[in-house]
Order: structure tokens, then C-alpha cells, then sequence
């Protein structure tokens, strides 16, 4: 149907950015170890690109058996990740945390408040447990960045402060750009709680 066929994008509830879509398949995060899911945060797969928007060969292989181990990749060519390059609003240097407990004050907790204040007066908790479930999915969220902190690189958007009704900046959205071990891209990750999706 043309409903199927619409393309999804999300964008953050406090700006209105464009962060991803469904251009890719949206899979749900694991935690690596038990593979239970992480409730309310899932991932894109990202590959690398041309910055002119061509696709990149890493030196892989394309048959079974691959390449060798230097063969195939093209150094000279300049490249960005593709979910980079399709939500051009993403900052393209992540913002250097210097520790998990740095991320946690300085852009977790103020986020988390301000994000449950737009969730709320857009009517997204019609009950009091879907506000504590809300609660709840962000501290796990919380404990799976703490989990995986050096291995994540933090991008923002452009603009990635906006002011509250109090006057005070508040962060946007992050995308959690994990590395899985030996990966040569890293998986995007969002807070789904942090976004509302418009149908194109």
C-alpha cells in the first residue's frame, strides 16, 4: 500500500531535527551479554561513503573469501558515515565526554527532565505508570551507555541546545554511536522515546 511504501522519519521532540528514518531496518539494542533487549533504544547500521555520496570499498572483498587484508581500500578517498551524510543537521565531530559521570550530569539528567516535560504536554503519558515506565526505560538506557561508554562516540545536532519555558538550555537528542568489537562502522543508536515519527 502507499502507506507501506511512505518513507519515516524521525525527528527529535525538542527541535524538530531529522535524526534518522526507515531507510534502513530500525533493530532493537542488545545488551551483549544475556542479548536482552535495551527497552527504548534502538539502532541503524551505518557504512561508510564518499563525501560526495558514493559508496566506499573498505578493502572487504565482495566474494566469499574476501580480500587480502590491505587490498581493495582506497585511502585517498575522503569518507563519512552515510547516516552522517543523509541527516546533514548531525554534527559530524562527537562531543569528547571526559567521563560517564560527566555525560550523566551534564546531558543525561537535564535531558531526561526536559524530555519527560515535552512528553508530558504532548499528552504522551496518559497515566501515571506510563510516566514511571517512561522513568524507567531511560535509567536503563542510562546503564547501557555506563556499560559501553568507551566504546560509544556521542554526536549532537547543529544547534544541539534550545531553551526551555524556565529559560535554561536543555541538550537535544544524542546519537550513541556504539563500536561493537573488530566493527569497522559503528551502529546509531537512539533513544526512541525521543522522537516523534512524520510519514513522507
Amino acid at each position: 500500500s502507499r502507506d507501506q511504501a511512505a518513507m519515516e522519519v524521525y525527528k527529535d521532540l525538542i527541535s524538530g531535527t531529522e535524526y534518522f528514518s526507515n531507510a534502513k531496518p530500525i533493530k532493537p539494542v542488545s545488551d551483549g551479554k544475556e542479548e536482552e533487549k535495551i527497552d527504548g533504544l534502538c539502532y541503524v547500521e551505518t557504512t561508510k561513503q564518499a563525501a560526495d555520496g558514493g559508496a566506499v570499498d573498505i578493502g572487504c572483498g565482495n566474494e566469499f573469501g574476501g580480500a587480502g587484508e590491505d587490498e581493495g581500500a582506497d585511502d585517498s578517498v575522503e569518507t563519512k558515515l552515510d547516516q552522517l551524510l543523509a541527516f546533514p543537521d548531525i554534527q559530524e565531530d562527537p562531543i569528547p565526554f571526559a567521563s560517564f559521570k560527566q555525560f550523566r550530569d551534564d546531558y543525561f539528567k537535564p535531558y531526561m527532565k526536559a524530555l519527560q516535560k515535552v512528553k508530558k504536554d504532548k499528552g504522551h503519558f496518559e497515566t501515571k505508570e506510563d510516566q514511571k515506565a517512561f522513568q524507567t526505560r531511560m535509567q536503563g538506557i542510562m546503564g547501557w551507555v555506563k556499560a559501553n561508554f568507551s566504546s560509544i562516540d556521542f554526536y549532537q545536532a547543529n544547534e544541539p541546545t534550545t531553551t526551555n519555558d524556565e529559560g535554561k538550555e536543555v541538550f537535544n537528542s544524542l546519537v550513541f554511536a556504539h563500536w561493537a568489537e573488530g566493527a569497522t562502522t559503528p551502529h546509531f543508536c537512539y533513544i526512541m522515546d525521543g522522537y516523534e515519527m512524520v510519514k513522507y
